[in-house]
């Protein structure tokens, strides 16, 4: 029996101060896939038309990793556009079992993705969708001066059954 297959897909625009943490922290994230569950991960970074380094560094982080995988797109599409770019791009070439979608700016802990495939994948009642919400914080001084350090206990986790009962794949295949 083969692996299940995952696919994060993360729109990035003008983010090269941040591409490396990110790649560094999403490689974390799979590669503990990959050694506690058995799951085959991939990374698709969409570039959103940068026009600072945000390219050239996701390139040589790719080149390291052949699971990450660079869509480039030909100018700033926008946000939405992006991820349906790599919803479209993971669909048509390796059919996961399920996909991540996360932003590119880190406001989306990665290390919150294998909860997130635990109820999508293998909770007692399967689920179409998974939503991550971050939990209402009272206003403490580190947000107010815009430094609020990212802890992923901040966050609740929400699954949904949209009643239409198939596979997690369907919602990557209706996106075509």
């Amino acid at each position: 029996m083969e692996p299940r297959t995952i696919s994060i897909v993360i729109p990035i625009y003008n983010e090269e101060s941040l591409v490396a943490t990110l790649v560094s922290r999403v490689k974390t994230v799979m590669d503990e896939l990959m050694r506690s569950q058995g799951l085959k991960p991939t990374v698709i970074l969409v570039n959103d038309g940068s026009t600072d380094a945000t390219l050239p560094r996701l390139r040589e982080l790719a080149l390291a990793d052949p699971r990450i995988i660079i869509l480039d797109l030909s100018r700033n599409f926008g946000h939405q556009p992006a991820i349906q770019a790599g919803l479209e791009h993971t669909t048509r070439t390796t059919e996961p079992d399920a996909v991540v979608i996360m932003d590119g700016d880190l406001q989306d802990p990665p290390e919150l993705v294998p909860a997130i495939l635990e109820q999508l994948l293998c909770g007692g009642s399967r689920s179409d969708a998974v939503l991550a919400c971050k939990r209402s914080l009272p206003r403490s001084p580190l947000v107010q001066l815009g430094r609020l350090h990212l802890d992923t206990r901040q966050y609740e986790l929400a699954n949904d059954d949209f009643s239409r009962g198939s596979e997690e794949r369907r919602v990557g295949k209706e996106c075509r």
